[in-house]
């Protein structure tokens, strides 16, 4: 299958270059290669713009669709109140302990040390 092939010539600003020379390298071609790619990538995008309400309904369709649509939801806030329950339970954190790192805040050891970085 042959292709009818056109040539352009384009101007490039030196810093687009340098970045059409950066992609060529990492792919092991040319900046030129790039260039066409671009191109070719950007007239064969979709022409079709969605409106707000027909991106939902796709997303909807893409959620019914995934795997793992059939597990249950997770009430992440029980689940992290569970959690500390189990945890004081076992004496490993209480309450005390979580409402004195949140008072000594910026006097947290983690703080300092990110500070003097």
């Amino acid at each position: 299958m042959s292709k009818e092939v056109k040539t352009i010539t384009i101007e490039v600003p030196a810093e687009d270059w340098k970045y059409l020379e950066w992609e060529a390298e990492k792919f092991k071609t040319t900046p030129e290669a790039i260039a066409a790619k671009m191109i070719n990538l950007y007239l064969r995008r979709p022409e079709k713009h969605l409106t707000p309400k027909e991106a939902l309904e796709s997303l909807r369709q893409l959620r019914k669709d995934m795997p793992g649509k059939d597990l249950p939801t997770i009430d992440a806030v029980k689940l992290v109140r569970e959690s500390r329950e189990e945890l004081e339970q076992r004496g490993i954190f209480s309450q005390k302990d979580l409402d004195n790192k949140v008072k000594c805040g910026e006097n947290d050891e983690r703080s300092i040390s990110r500070k003097g970085r």
